[in-house]
């Protein structure tokens, strides 16, 4: 009898899990800008810390900044439902009282 571990269709449910969960973490902060652990967990009704797991894999794979104390923000260029983001204003925009 063979003890070799293969993976389970728990293992694979999982894996889709956490990258669902990255990719609308990935959206949140394209919509609302720098967020932190808490405000994340609960706009996607979920566990803070799994959604800390999930920041830190997106950190580790340069797609999230950690800015503060657990307060993630998209890194500059970073897409995320198909649009570039850039966190630099635009100079361009005259008479805009608000830049």
């Amino acid at each position: 009898m063979s003890t070799k571990h293969t993976g389970t269709a728990d293992e694979s449910d999982l894996g889709e899990h956490r990258m669902t969960t990255e990719r609308r973490i990935l959206r949140h902060l394209t919509e609302r800008g720098p967020l932190d652990v808490v405000e994340l967990a609960t706009a996607l009704e979920t566990h803070p810390t799994t959604v800390e797991l999930a920041c830190e894999r997106l950190r580790d794979r340069e797609r999230v900044r950690l800015v503060g104390s657990s307060r993630y923000r998209l890194v500059d260029g970073e897409r995320a439902g198909g649009v570039e983001i850039d966190s630099e204003p635009d100079d361009d925009i005259e008479g805009d009282p608000e830049r």
